[in-house]
């Protein structure tokens, strides 16, 4: 076949792969692409490099040119059997051919050396050059407005182009149908046709007599499956929402939103949004905060309010869930069905459970999270707990989600023998119960995990003491002083829970919070999205495990400064004058200063002031604010562990009381006049905060 105006035969080639390579079948991610920035990718399948030459030229293109009249280089790659699939490629031809080398996508593929003429049966779509100049784009399926073609016999061109200038071809596969654009505009919209493709060729695979080749440069090729106009909800992990005021006095709350210090989730957000069409009205990111300590079944309850109020009927959504979100996706998927929904992320997710979630379940003791988390749960029983409740009794009260998070496979070990999960007391029936039945979701469901970490799989523990039981603490086992048995994961999740049963699982890289943070991360989000990977902005993951908080409960006024005083408050932290509430993440034992002053209001307080880590202390003052003017002073000082805490003098009353030098030791006043000019100084410099200031 000499031209593509002749009977057309098949080359060409280069398919890029499949989005998802599949390593031993199990492996599913969806994306290829090929820049030709240095080099081509080495997953291309060449036929004899002899035959021609494949270079990079400055960096920035690939060349294919012959280099005797006979043959032309060969490329090929194998692409996914998926319905919906996105081809785009940047190409031009150049010289004065009579003989043809170009692109085909076909589901079939011709070995190279072939000497006879290919049929238009052999080719579905191929990109041809003609006699001397300019090229065709053709295909064998019938437009659809030609209804008398008789299928796979159309063998007409649909676009064509001109030598020695760039075009960008985009070929789409929804379902049966198949649509062209070129340059952006939409040449040919296909009938319904049962031809599949399988393969993209770059070149030629027949030998000839010698002939005049053309030259081809491609400056890029992307393979992805069809960008999806579903709109996506992300649900963010535990401890990632926040409702201040329900957080504080244990109430259900209606004002629940992802706060702005909590800034994982950044980079992933404005991914979305950099991906939008700015002319497109039409939402294409949600965001789902919820309460967190709601069983997983409250939450499935509310996320289907939630997606039945914010998107349309008939319309479909993408559900992309970060740890906990990724089983409050599946909570609701696999109870309420899955008619809206187009497609499950679940990334990082507990899907066979979390071995921290035992810590805090069975002993109120918070292991291995990153500070907002640890601060929410501990905000959340510091201020919820009830006169005479035991910690573990007010963490499970206050938030029994954490029981639906706990692992359902054999994860304690006592006396170095597994105790089976189905002896224990406290077990996760509801996770358990959804992973029975996955088949449901799986073929919608993607499940992205990390291996890179160490992460905590096995718990060893001794029995419980009598002290333990009666506060209800440990019943399943105390830990040891060094509990854990590891395996690969993200630091937190396992890589075999993150992977739960599903069969589409793609890994991701880094730590638990990377997975929505990490530039590659969000490109393997997006490239099951079918999104615009080239629109990726990375986020921050906030390494941070520990946290100082402050709390006044009235009356009066709170600020926090360091003890130079040279930062106070949201300069220092984060400050929430609402409530009163001061944190201060990474606190590193550095010195503090406390003020707590008149507001216009007299009466007792309570200060809370808490050190949170993978254990928490915590210290309550009481106050009392009796004059205007008032202004009590709190050392703050931490060993690393604990908190030490010294308060100064509120007036001169308390100068002159008994153990006075005992009780200001900090300050080291010499006698009780030096503790007096002290009170004095502040009552007169009051309006300027500190008196050294």
């Amino acid at each position: 076949m000499k031209s593509c105006t002749s009977l057309l035969v098949v080359w060409v080639i280069i398919g890029i792969i499949a989005f998802f390579f599949f390593p031993k079948g199990i492996e599913a991610y969806y994306f290829f692409s090929d820049h030709f920035n240095s080099t081509y990718d080495s997953s291309w399948t060449i036929s004899p490099e002899a035959t021609g030459s494949a270079k990079i030229v400055s960096d920035s293109f690939l060349r294919l040119s012959p280099i005797n009249s006979k043959k032309f280089p060969y490329l090929w790659k194998e692409l996914p059997m998926v319905d919906k699939i996105e081809i785009e490629f940047k190409f031009r031809f150049t010289g004065t051919p009579n003989f043809g080398a170009g692109f085909v996508l076909s589901d079939k593929l011709l070995p190279y050396g072939i000497t006879r003429e290919v049929a238009w049966e052999d080719v579905v779509f191929i990109i041809w050059p003609k006699q001397v100049s300019g090229f065709t784009v053709n295909t064998v399926i019938c437009p659809n407005t030609a209804p008398s073609c008789i299928p796979n016999h159309f063998n007409s061109g649909v676009f064509n182009g001109l030598s020695n200038e760039w075009y960008t071809l985009k070929m789409q596969k929804d379902g049966n149908k198949y649509y062209l654009y070129v340059d952006g505009i939409k040449v040919y919209e296909s009938s319904i046709s049962e031809r599949q493709i399988r393969y993209i060729w770059l070149g030629n695979p027949e030998f000839t007599n010698g002939v005049a080749w053309p030259t081809i440069d491609i400056d890029y090729i992307k393979i992805s499956e069809l960008s999806n106009t579903s709109p996506t909800i992300l649900i963010p992990g535990l401890g990632a929402s926040w409702d201040m005021g329900a957080i504080l006095s244990g109430t259900d709350g209606n004002n629940w939103t992802v706060p702005s210090f909590v800034k994982e989730y950044n980079g992933l957000i404005s991914s979305f949004i950099n991906t939008k069409d700015p002319n497109d009205t039409d939402r294409n990111l949600y965001i789902f905060p919820y309460d967190w300590r709601k069983p997983l079944s409250v939450l499935a309850e509310r996320l289907k309010v939630y997606i039945d109020t914010n998107i349309s009927t008939g319309e479909k959504v993408n559900l992309v869930g970060h740890s906990m979100g990724g089983l409050v996706a599946r909570a609701y998927t696999q109870t309420y069905g899955t008619s809206k929904i187009n497609k499950i992320i679940t990334v990082g997710s507990p899907n066979k459970g979390v071995t921290e979630a035992y810590g805090v379940w069975e002993g109120a003791t918070i292991w291995n999270d990153v500070w907002w988390a640890k601060m929410a749960l501990e905000l959340t029983t510091h201020f919820g707990a009830n006169v005479g409740e035991s910690n573990v009794q007010t963490v499970q009260r206050l938030v029994p989600s954490l029981r639906d998070l706990l692992p359902v496979y054999d994860f304690i070990k006592k006396d170095a023998l597994v105790i089976p999960w189905s002896t224990l007391s406290q077990k996760n029936l509801y996770l358990g119960t959804l992973n029975q039945n996955v088949s449901q979701i799986n073929s919608l469901t993607t499940a992205i995990y990390s291996k890179d970490i160490e992460t905590n799989k096995i718990v060893k523990v001794i029995a419980p003491s009598e002290e333990d039981l009666a506060l209800q603490r440990w019943v399943d086992g105390k830990p040891i002083s060094d509990p854990f048995e590891t395996a690969d994961g993200d630091g937190t999740i396992t890589e075999d829970s993150a992977k739960g049963t599903f069969s589409n699982i793609l890994r991701g890289s880094g730590w638990h919070g990377e997975l929505v943070t990490k530039n590659d991360n969000i490109q393997k989000i997006f490239g099951v999205l079918g999104l615009d990977q080239t629109k990726i902005i990375s986020g921050n993951n906030d390494g941070r495990k520990n946290a100082l908080v402050v709390v006044l409960r009235s009356p009066g006024k709170l600020e926090v400064c360091n003890i130079e005083v040279t930062k106070c408050n949201d300069q220092l932290g984060l400050y929430f004058p609402d409530y009163k509430l001061f944190m201060l993440p990474g606190y590193d034992n550095e010195e503090l200063m406390i003020r707590v002053f008149e507001d216009g209001n007299k009466g007792t307080y309570k200060l809370h002031i808490g050190n949170i880590g993978d254990t928490s202390d915590w210290n309550i003052f009481d106050g009392n604010i009796v004059s205007n003017d008032q202004h009590d002073y709190y050392i703050v000082k931490s060993n690393g562990k604990n908190l030490s805490i010294q308060s100064s003098p509120a007036n001169k009353e308390q100068c002159k009381k008994d153990r006075w030098k005992v009780m200001y030791d900090y300050f080291g006043f010499r006698n009780q006049g030096e503790c007096v000019s002290y009170v004095e100084r502040n009552e007169r410099a009051s309006s300027r905060f500190f008196w050294w200031i």
